[in-house]
C-alpha cells in the first residue's frame, strides 16, 4: 500500500452478496467499525484479485493460508 491505493473491503452476507463498507487504514491495518464473519479485499475490475477474510470461532485451531 506504500506505492498504491488500498483495495476496498466488502462484507459478504450469508447469501453471498457483497456490500462495500467504510473503513480506515492505520499503519498497515484496516479498521472496520462492524463485526463481520466474512470480508473480501478486492483489487482490479475485469480480473479482480480477491483476498477473503474469515472470522475464526473462539477456541478453533488457528489456520494459516497457503
Amino acid at each position: 500500500m506504500a506505492v498504491g491505493e488500498a483495495p476496498p473491503i466488502f462484507l459478504v452476507d450469508r447469501k453471498g452478496d457483497a456490500q462495500l463498507v467504510n473503513y480506515r487504514v492505520k499503519n498497515r491495518f484496516y479498521i472496520v467499525d462492524r463485526i463481520f464473519d466474512v470480508a473480501e479485499l478486492r483489487l482490479g475490475t475485469k480480473h479482480q484479485q480477491i483476498v477473503r477474510i474469515n472470522r475464526v470461532a473462539e477456541g478453533a485451531p488457528a489456520r494459516r493460508g497457503s
